[in-house]
């Protein structure tokens, strides 16, 4: 592939510092958007993007922002058979399995357990008179927790479990919250600073925040300098069957090994941000929010407990 014929990289999210601790001290390298991501969502093949690394608190974050019509795409019918099939075509290795155990009762218990357990931790009280689960499918997370109101806000309209009732955007702002989850939503988000600022006006003066994302904390020693990457990405985005190939061992050794060897590559399938401790934690604090633990749980993921603060 020529220079000529490479496509730009998409425009993407301001990327002069980062969005958690507000640092100019970052790090680039060529990333690419997945076969499936870029089919789905983008309607178009996939190609090389820009992956920033914040040195200062070592979160990751991709240089693109999906459009929202892009990103319905992508979650129009999450995880049902037509996507799971046209997922599956991309990444054999995403199985009907994997698939189905996103979200089981399994991981939820587990994940429920880290919830208990982090809250009891900092003294929070057993019983709370209104819960929000912010973006939290059925609200399978609240099952454990005593309230007079546990609701939870889904754009996805699924039906919520027992004793959880569904609000929508009036809804959310009429009712004072004393315990509110957002429990994997940051990861997707193009912009989470703008939803975070949405999410702390929910709640009031000594409101609990309870915020869970996944730990993908890697050590990259992808192709340098930046150029080859750029068109290695760019001429296995030609010859599906090596992106596949490249995709998979990426994936693997990203995941299970926590490094990305040379010759590999990010894929953007859904999460747009990878988080660290120190990076989300500083995300809260810039936000009003007074921090009362984070750390990586049992559950495999980063956890926070936090508080809103008085206004100044």
């Amino acid at each position: 592939m020529t220079e000529s014929q490479y496509t730009p990289p998409l425009p993407g999210r301001a990327s002069t510092q980062c969005f958690c601790c507000h640092s100019t001290d970052l790090e680039r390298e060529w990333a690419a958007t997945s076969p499936f991501f870029a089919q789905r969502a983008l309607r178009r093949q996939p190609q090389a993007i820009m992956l920033i690394k914040c040195l200062g608190c070592g979160t990751r974050y991709f240089d693109f922002s999906p459009t929202k019509d892009e990103l319905d795409r992508l979650y129009a019918g999450y995880r049902d058979d037509e996507y799971f099939v046209q997922r599956n075509s991309f990444e054999p290795w995403y199985t009907r399995a994997v698939n189905n155990d996103l979200g089981a009762e399994a991981q939820m218990q587990t994940r429920r357990a880290v919830l208990r357990d982090a809250l009891e931790e900092r003294g929070a009280a057993k019983h709370f008179e209104n819960i929000l689960d912010h973006g939290g499918d059925k609200g399978q997370m609240l099952r454990q927790l005593t309230a007079r109101t546990k609701a939870v806000y889904d754009i996805s309209g699924i039906p919520p479990e027992e004793g959880v009732i569904a609000i929508d955007q009036t809804q959310l702002k009429e009712i004072p919250w004393n315990l509110i989850l957002s429990c994997h939503v940051l990861e997707h988000l193009p912009d989470p600073q703008s939803y975070l600022e949405e999410l702390v006006a929910l709640g009031r003066p000594g409101t609990i925040y309870f915020f869970e994302v996944p730990d993908e904390n890697f050590r990259s020693f992808a192709l340098s300098p930046a150029f080859v990457q750029k068109r290695w990405i760019g001429w296995l985005a030609e010859r599906m069957f090596a992106f596949k190939i490249f995709d998979f061992l990426s994936t693997a050794c990203r995941v299970k090994l926590r490094v990305l060897p040379p010759l590999c590559f990010v894929a953007l399938r859904e999460h747009l941000s990878f988080f660290s401790t120190q990076g989300l934690s500083r995300l809260l604090q810039n936000n009003q929010l007074a921090l009362l633990s984070v750390k990586i749980r049992a559950s495999g993921h980063i956890c926070a407990v936090a508080m809103k603060a008085a206004a100044n």
